[in-house]
């Protein structure tokens, strides 16, 4: 492609962290006479120069935040330059920028930017309601969760049923992206209520320990939501777990005899059940659990659960089987087999997730709201809901 397409003006820029993983790379790199590396092992720098630019790259400070190793020459003749270096905070302000440019222009073009942050997009459906009250048009049932990896489909997490949410476990940031899913989840539809559609939240938090750190309760964002608005969402801990599953189950029969009307949905949120090791030791539990995932949706009866551990998920019976739809977070080879049958080619990693219902789709789920986001969310809350 890179040897074929110059001749049409058409050029490549390669990217990446772990070059040895980059398949064809040597064919890759022959096409590439220009080569930057920004401070990394000498394994690395090697890969693209010689041991003149290992030399080189020892030379750059470590403080030095753009530097990097340059050759023109096919690795050859290696110097060092420094890259256009913005900080975090230059980043906002130069996106903000922008912003303001177009929209002063009242100017919408068709690039699209894959958001990381809700609050970088002040037209984001969540965002407009935290910023202004505004409570847009969700349609029901929508998890605002993430932005996909594409640019020709846009995500579309609706379950018809339930939602099996696996894998986290294994890393601090895939932790906090299952925290995040479950905190977006819970607020997409809780948004979805305030537009007076007919659905109730329930959240069962099995994370909510007293025992947990600090660290632990200060990322369990979706915690901190249910627990603070708790006449919205109908909040309980892990203890209580048994005790809701039997509420659900009632409200499930009632419905299935007509006693009550199936017109109002009601979705029960669960997080990381598989903490809970009494639960696993009670079989009548773990077969009630499995008729409501079963039968629930028919009658309106919808569950999304999080299992950060889906090993431990087998022995709550809980399997691919009753999910129509699922995502997929950071897992081992062994994991995805357990959850999807077969290994995935390429598995998910930090934020970065995998939908799969009808067909599969990767996406990047937002990142974990911090404290003054989340303060402003609940002031916005308390004056509307007071």
């Amino acid at each position: 492609f890179a040897h074929q397409t110059r001749a049409f003006g058409i050029h490549m820029v390669v990217s990446g962290q772990d070059l040895d993983k980059i398949e064809n790379f040597e064919t890759i790199k022959n096409q590439c006479t220009t080569r930057l590396a920004l401070h990394c092992g000498d394994e690395q720098v090697k890969m693209l120069m010689d041991e003149e630019g290992i030399a080189r790259m020892h030379t750059i400070d470590a403080t030095d935040q753009g530097a990097c190793v340059f050759s023109l020459s096919g690795g050859a003749n290696p110097q060092i330059e420094h890259t256009t270096y913005l900080g975090s905070a230059q980043q906002a302000t130069f996106l903000e920028e922008i912003h303001k440019h177009y929209m002063a222009k009242k100017q919408i073009t068709d690039v699209k930017v894959l958001l990381t942050k809700v609050s970088d997009n002040p037209n984001h459906v969540i965002q407009m309601f935290v910023n202004n009250g505004i409570v847009p048009d969700v349609m029901d049932g929508k998890l605002l969760i993430g932005e996909p990896i594409t640019m020709e489909r846009e995500l579309n997490v609706r379950p018809t049923e339930n939602l099996w949410v696996t894998g986290g476990n294994i890393s601090d940031e895939a932790m906090e992206a299952g925290n995040s899913l479950m905190f977006f989840s819970a607020l997409s539809l809780l948004v979805a209520k305030l537009k007076n559609q007919q659905l109730d939240v329930i959240c069962t938090n099995c994370c909510d320990d007293p025992m947990r750190s600090i660290d632990e309760e200060e990322k369990d964002v979706f915690g901190q939501l249910a627990s603070s608005f708790k006449n919205q969402f109908r909040y309980s801990t892990g203890a209580e777990m048994k005790k809701v599953l039997r509420v659900l189950l009632d409200e499930f029969d009632d419905r299935r005899s007509h006693a009550h009307s199936s017109d109002k949905a009601i979705w029960w949120l669960i997080a990381r059940p598989e903490v809970c090791t009494d639960l696993m030791d009670d079989s009548n539990f773990i077969i009630e659990l499995k008729e409501l995932l079963q039968q629930g949706s028919k009658y309106n009866i919808h569950v999304v659960i999080w299992n950060s551990d889906p090993k431990q998920a087998q022995k709550l019976q809980i399997d691919r089987s009753l999910f129509k739809d699922r995502v997929c977070l950071e897992m081992t080879s062994e994991e995805s087999k357990i959850v999807n049958g077969v290994d995935m080619k390429v598995l998910p990693s930090g934020y970065k997730a995998v939908a799969i219902g009808s067909s599969a789709m990767r996406f990047r789920i937002y990142d974990l709201p911090d404290g003054k986001w989340m303060n402003t969310l609940f002031e916005r809350l308390n004056e509307i809901l007071k």
